[in-house]
């Protein structure tokens, strides 16, 4: 998921000039049954990817700010029975 804080602008110009190339992608079309197959198998580790494990109260300050605040954070993940 991608967020942005304000409107995205730039000017086509830049990319011409440069002949750069711009390329976009939804990269979750049609992703998640093979994550689900490499999860299941034991084939990728998820637990890799999780940096916190947080209950639902601490959401907006260990989750949200964290997640806009700390580049290092990857996944984190909210556990309704934690208090």
């Amino acid at each position: 998921m991608s967020l942005w804080e304000q409107p995205v602008t730039f000017s086509p110009n830049s990319f011409v000039k440069t002949e750069a190339k711009i390329t976009g992608s939804y990269a979750y079309a049609n992703l998640f049954p093979e994550v689900i197959r490499l999860l299941a198998g034991g084939i990728i580790d998820g637990n890799k990817v999780i940096t916190s494990l947080i209950p639902l109260g601490d959401i907006v300050e260990k989750g949200f700010e964290t997640l806009a605040n700390d580049r290092k954070q990857c996944k984190i993940l909210v556990d309704m029975h934690l208090s």
